[in-house]
């Protein structure tokens, strides 16, 4: 069974008592990542052993999510400059400017790991990672 993560620069998740860093992002099928004083270069084509029989690949976000988050991203920048504009034109002050609930822009769409491991390993993001040994 896979567990699909998604990471960020400097997130870490655990493996049993395990930590696993990414270390670094180029593509949506490029990840790198640290654990055991190992680097690990993780692509989209072939999965990597990072721990015994726990294997790892690179997941793209579909073209759905990506098509949605570009519209998200342009309708938030379309509003941004329409503000401006109003404001730049006299049609708005600066006081009611201010007054303008903040634009709100999408998450950014998450790198994807692809984890496929045995069931009884416990595999946790950092945060319930700590949570569980307080």
């Amino acid at each position: 069974m896979a567990l699909i993560l998604g990471v960020e620069v400097g997130s870490v998740f655990y493996i049993q008592d395990t930590p696993v860093e990414v270390v670094s992002l180029q593509d949506y099928s490029l990840i790198k990542l640290k654990t055991g004083g190992v680097d690990y270069v993780i692509t989209d084509k072939q999965a990597v052993e990072i721990y015994p029989r726990v294997f790892v690949s690179c997941g793209r976000p579909s073209q759905t999510q990506i098509e949605r988050h570009r519209v998200l991203v342009e309708a938030a920048n379309k509003s941004t400059i329409k503000r401006k504009e109003l404001l730049d034109s006299g049609t708005i002050t600066n006081e009611q400017f201010d007054k303008m609930s903040p634009i709100e822009y999408p998450y950014p769409l998450l790198f994807r790991l692809i984890i496929d491991a045995p069931r009884h390993l416990v595999i946790l993001r950092s945060e319930l990672y700590e949570r569980q040994r307080k």
